[in-house]
């Protein structure tokens, strides 16, 4: 996924988890310059069966092997965060580390073996 996904990426926001104190921008413009400020960023993602981007992650990425820093995350249920997490986890033969603010409803401590 690149910035000129922009507007599925919106969309998935628009249609992610409602958090507490989560706010909803409705231009999809902002999603654009929000993902094209990130340096070095790339976004990973699945779509569903009508090719609607569902859950995603937004990355940037410091050097070859990281540390990768997420700075969007959406899914619409914990079984599509799990999904992320997994696709982050993936990734650990090739990258250091992996930075991101934990999700409200969730402690990240629960999930680490």
């Amino acid at each position: 996924m690149t910035c000129n996904d922009y507007k599925d990426v919106h969309f998935a926001l628009i249609n992610r988890w409602p958090t507490h104190g989560g706010v909803n921008v409705l231009a999809a413009e902002f999603a654009h310059a929000d993902m094209g400020w990130t340096e070095d960023a790339f976004g990973l993602g699945y779509r569903n069966a009508k090719s609607e981007l569902t859950h995603f992650i937004w990355v940037e990425n410091k050097s070859e092997h990281g540390p990768l820093t997420i700075n969007a995350l959406a899914y619409q249920n914990t079984e599509q965060l799990l999904e992320l997490l997994a696709l982050l986890k993936g990734q650990g033969d090739q990258v250091y580390s992996v930075s991101l603010l934990e999700p409200s409803h969730l402690q990240m401590q629960d999930l680490i073996n």
